[in-house]
């Protein structure tokens, strides 16, 4: 996936100097995100662990147009961040736990 090298690459432009750079980030990061419909399970957490995270201190930006930037793009991440929560949920149901025993093949002979 295209995103698992871009996104945190653009997440570290959060904390560059210039706040135009900032606000671009956030408007790629957030657009980078927003049509990715299939994704591994590994990533099913990267909202609360690594967006998140990374995006907490925009709101509170000392540039306004980091904080205006952030709020016009917080929905679409939300949305996003919910698709992901659903999605790896049911990735979570249709996945045989690891320790349950598995069907024998059917024997059609």
């Amino acid at each position: 996936m295209t995103s698992q090298r871009v996104v945190p690459y653009l997440l570290s432009l959060l904390s560059e100097a210039s706040a135009a750079v900032r606000a671009g980030a956030l408007k790629i990061a957030t657009r980078t995100l927003a049509p990715i419909d299939v994704f591994a399970p590994s990533d099913s957490k990267i909202f609360p662990e690594y967006i998140f995270p990374a995006l907490s201190l925009l709101s509170r930006d000392p540039e306004e147009l980091v904080r205006t930037t952030y709020a016009t793009c917080v929905v679409s991440l939300a949305q996003t961040a919910q698709r992901f929560l659903t999605r790896s949920q049911y990735m979570d149901q249709a996945r045989p736990a690891p320790d349950s025993p598995r069907s024998p093949p059917c024997d059609l002979t």
